[in-house]
Parts: C-alpha cells; structure tokens; sequence
C-alpha cells in the first residue's frame, strides 16, 4: 500500500478513518466525500504527496491542527466546512 497514489471511499457509510491513514506516503488524491466522518485522524497531515482532498457532504464537528500541514504544501481541500452542533453554527477552511 505504500505506492498507492489514489484512494476513492466516497459513498461508504463510513464513521471514522484510521489514523494508520497517515502511512500512505504516496497518496496524491484522497476522496472521503458522502460519508458519516465527524472527525479526521491527526495523522492525516503526514500525506506529504497528497494534493487533492476530498470532503464533500460529510458532518465534520472538528479538524486536526496538522490540516495545517497539507494546506502549507500546496493540497487542495475541497469543501472543508465544520459544524459546530453545540453553537448550532458553521466554519470554512
């Protein structure tokens, strides 16, 4: 798995991602949109390859400070926004 460069999980009732995500060091596009995620896995920000990720329509409460890193790089996130269920309000990175 450490050569795969595209992972599509979009569409799979997914709640959570692993944090072992973070040792795909080759991934270039990540695709999560239409799951159930509230949450991305610190080690998220260790995909020094990645330039494309994916978040379209899932219900993030949060995001990890290592997002930080992949914007730093030059990663296109698409749509992250963040709702805030407790202030009822929404965020976008």
């Amino acid at each position: 798995l450490h050569s795969l460069e595209v992972l599509s999980l979009d569409s799979n009732k997914l709640d959570s991602i692993p944090e072992s995500i973070g040792n795909l060091e080759s991934l270039i596009e990540l695709d999560l949109s239409d799951n159930n995620i509230n949450s991305l896995p610190e080690s998220i920000g260790n995909l020094k390859s990645l330039r494309l990720l994916q978040l379209y329509q899932i219900p993030l409460t949060s995001i990890p400070k290592s997002i930080e890193k992949l914007k730093r790089q030059g990663t296109t996130i698409t749509d992250l926004y963040v709702r805030d269920y407790i202030n009822n309000s929404e965020s976008e990175y």
